[in-house]
């Protein structure tokens, strides 16, 4: 018999009233133990579902209409969480803004432990399945650390635009066929160094490709996250970036742009 995919809260979370939604509430309190999430499907999915909460509760860049539940779905072609909020039923997509490459990369820096690194010039944005992952694992220290700061950005912004494109692509052929809207939730594990600098990026690199496949499906709301930053409405009009106190040197450049941060 499946476990339920929340625990003891069953296979839904369920915040009835504003008390419920604060960072410190005990529904998105669940964090993994080890890196093994990263092979357990359901265990990613649950764990960037809480960051992403606990993201919305902290900075408040929308406020949810109570009450609301979240609901695990696992239909094939349905988007990871079915959400009822207030009698309003929508989608929620959570996926890894990475791709099958970057992944296996990952894997084997994992593998060779303390003392090297991922090359920063590796084709984040492929998915070529004929290459070797530990030829991008390098010992810490080699010159690649002289290059450009803008390119791990660049890299950042076309890996997340196509990330997009390939989720408003589904949004159009599966996920539109079970609710009439949908969010989106990216989670990146990649080292953004300058973070206003990828956004700007990404968002060139996204109007590129929506010119070239032309989009007739978009999603309600988009964000991107991660542990110590997030962004919502990355690809819109008005971006909002927030910064942890770990971020630093981030947070100052980030307050100087005029976003917001902890």
């Amino acid at each position: 018999m499946t476990p339920p995919f929340f625990g003891e809260y069953g296979d839904s979370l369920t915040f009835n009233s504003k008390d419920d939604t604060i960072p410190s509430a005990q529904q998105i309190a669940w964090r993994p133990d080890n890196l093994d999430f990263r092979q357990v499907k359901e265990h990613g999915e649950r764990f960037f579902l809480n960051l992403y909460l606990d993201w919305v509760f902290k900075k408040t860049p929308f406020v949810f209409d109570l009450p609301m539940q979240i609901t695990h779905a696992d239909g094939q072609g349905e988007p990871d969480f079915a959400v009822c909020e207030n009698g309003r039923r929508y989608g929620l997509e959570i996926a890894r803004a990475t791709t099958w490459r970057d992944e296996r990369a990952l894997d084997e820096l994992i593998k060779a432990g303390p003392g090297f690194c991922l090359e920063i010039d590796a084709d984040l944005n492929g998915e070529a399945r004929n290459y070797d992952p530990k030829a991008e694992i390098i010992p810490v220290g080699c010159l690649f650390y002289g290059e450009p700061l803008g390119d791990l950005e660049r890299k950042w912004a076309k890996c997340i635009a196509n990330r997009i494109s390939e989720k408003q692509k589904k949004l159009e052929t599966n996920y539109s066929k079970f609710l009439p809207s949908c969010d989106l939730v990216l989670y990146s594990a990649c080292s953004v160094r300058d973070l206003k600098s990828a956004l700007d990026l990404l968002q060139s690199e996204y109007s590129s490709l929506a010119e070239a496949f032309r989009p007739t499906g978009f999603f309600q709301r988009i964000a991107i996250i991660c542990e110590n930053w997030a962004i919502f409405d990355p690809i819109g009009t008005t971006p909002e970036l927030f910064a942890s106190d770990s971020f630093y040197p981030q947070k100052q450049h980030i307050e100087e742009c005029g976003s917001k941060n902890t």
